[in-house]
């Protein structure tokens, strides 16, 4: 269950009710749940006042569930993952996930399909819950994301992810501080298959590096490379 502004969202199971408390005529805003064809349990849910008010839904499949706050349309519905979506919170513009492989997700809703900005195991286990507490920023200067696991720990996070958006900032600046160079690479790679070395033909190195047109970094690689022992 989620409160945004007066409306209580209430999920049980695939279905979504709306009600409005404190008020007895209208206590039940809606005369039907809202669900979604071919979507599992609602898991969690968050709010965001974009767009004229949003609320997302994340499943047990993995998908998340799109509705306007003005007129309970569906928006959309996004299949962004195969695991159960365990917990969802709003941090600026960017939507976070937690999952039951114990990784967070933060994605990019501007876009078309949804971007993944970050991702990274978090817990050892299951990620339980994600608080978003909006007053860490002038109590603490930053803006903290709070995760909850099963491996009985708290973890706090940067909402605003700034240590991506300075590495973003100098990426996008480097044409104006640095200079580049071109340079000139031979890539080679050997199937060996189970050979041994002495089973390599003698040109080889040869056909693959030339002394008239020598490359400045050399990349070699192996390719199915097993115990000769188990041939």
């Amino acid at each position: 269950s989620i409160v945004i502004r007066d409306k209580l969202w209430l999920a049980l199971g695939k279905e979504i009710r709306i009600y409005q408390p404190g008020s007895e005529s209208s206590f039940t805003v809606l005369e039907s749940s809202l669900v979604q064809p071919g979507t599992g349990d609602v898991t969690s849910g968050s709010y965001t006042s974009q767009q004229g008010g949003r609320a997302y839904f994340g499943h047990n499949d993995g998908k998340v569930t799109i509705y306007s706050t003005k007129d309970y349309a569906c928006l959309g519905n996004v299949k962004v993952s195969d695991y159960k979506i365990n917990s969802l919170a709003f941090a600026g513009y960017y939507l976070w996930a937690a999952y039951r492989t114990g990784k967070i997700y933060v994605y990019d809703i501007s876009t078309t399909p949804w971007t993944i900005k970050k991702d990274w195991r978090a817990h050892d286990g299951q990620v339980a819950g994600l608080i978003l507490d909006p007053s860490s920023i002038w109590t603490l200067r930053r803006l903290q994301v709070t995760s909850i696991g099963h491996d009985q720990s708290i973890r706090l996070w940067d909402g605003m992810l700034e240590d991506d958006w300075l590495d973003n900032a100098m990426h996008d600046a480097d044409v104006e501080y640095c200079t580049f160079h071109e340079i000139k690479a031979s890539v080679v790679t050997w199937n060996v298959g189970a050979s041994n070395p002495m089973e390599v033909r003698g040109d080889f190195i040869g056909d693959a590096i030339h002394v008239e047109d020598r490359p400045e970094l050399l990349v070699f690689g192996f390719q199915e490379v097993v115990d000769l022992e188990d041939r």
